[in-house]
């Protein structure tokens, strides 16, 4: 009998190592089986000479504006904000798509202009001139979804940039009939108020750009339901040569003293892009009113 129990346990071993083993390639064919049947909903890009093609470009989370890139992928920004570059006369529109049902936490006025917003980000960090790239929202009915993530939820489109006012209009038009639709929302819109530049590595205010300021912060006061984005930018050579983001702390400097002299803090979103680009040009700060 004892001579039995040796064979017993090393039968019940035997036994249990298959089952975790068939339960372990069960577990990692699985996953195989995601990489080998990518989602079937494609992005075409097309323009003249640029085109591009991929079945997984981006994707979303619900309710997320935060966009996830496969590596492989980022190439395709680099390529399209050069074609821009190279092509002056062409103008990006990007639609953000959103559902009704989807929560918007972002400082836009719906999740589809939030996203657009987040891919233009990505194309002028790779060099593209912020004033060739058009965004917009757009209410769905749905959106595409893999693995339970949005797959593209941006689309991308051409126009020739003297048209750059009339697609403006429709994008402010649409961004506020969506929101209507979505939730009774008012209209709202965007204006560009003022800009500062700076010397080479610095971020502090001027004594100058002070009485400009000023007068913002009073029409904030006037205005309570006004809010603004301050856009800090930086260009390649200066943020390689200073610790820390230079672009956010430009932006920074200037929400402190529009804090300090009496704005509050909700009404302000700060931005930063930075290395955006090349030149004194990208040394400033842009500041946007929504309305």
């Amino acid at each position: 009998m004892s001579k039995l129990i040796p064979s017993i346990s090393g039968m019940a071993c035997l036994v249990w190592i298959a089952t975790w083993s068939w339960s372990l390639s069960s577990k990692y064919n699985e996953k195989a089986d995601l990489a080998d049947h990518p989602p079937i909903a494609s992005v075409h890009i097309a323009d003249d000479t640029f085109h591009f093609s991929s079945k997984q470009i981006f994707s979303f989370h619900p309710s997320d504006a935060r966009p996830v890139v496969p590596q492989e992928n980022f190439t395709l920004f680099g390529e399209l904000a050069d074609y821009l570059l190279k092509n002056e006369n062409r103008q990006l529109v990007l639609t953000g798509k959103y559902q009704a049902d989807e929560k918007n936490t972002f400082p836009y006025p719906n999740l589809g202009l939030a996203r657009s917003n987040a891919i233009k980000d990505i194309l002028i960090k790779e060099g593209a001139d912020r004033e060739q790239v058009l965004t917009m929202g757009k209410l769905v009915e749905s959106n595409y979804l893999f693995d339970g993530r949005i797959i593209g939820g941006v689309d991308f489109g051409f126009t020739e940039k003297d048209k750059k006012q009339a697609v403006a209009e429709v994008s402010e038009k649409e961004t506020a009939t969506s929101g209507t639709k979505a939730g009774g929302k008012k209209k709202t819109t965007e204006s560009k108020a003022l800009t500062f530049t700076y010397a080479e590595k610095k971020f502090s205010l001027a004594r100058s750009d002070k009485p400009s300021l000023d007068k913002l912060r009073r029409l904030i006061r006037k205005n309570p339901s006004y809010k603004l984005i301050l856009s800090g930018f930086s260009d390649k050579e200066e943020e390689r040569a200073v610790s820390g983001n230079l672009a956010e702390r430009r932006a920074r400097a200037v929400r402190r003293y529009l804090v300090d002299t009496g704005v509050r803090r909700k009404n302000i979103i700060v931005e930063s892009h930075p290395g955006a680009g090349k030149g004194k040009e990208q040394r400033k700060v842009e500041i946007t009113i929504i309305k």
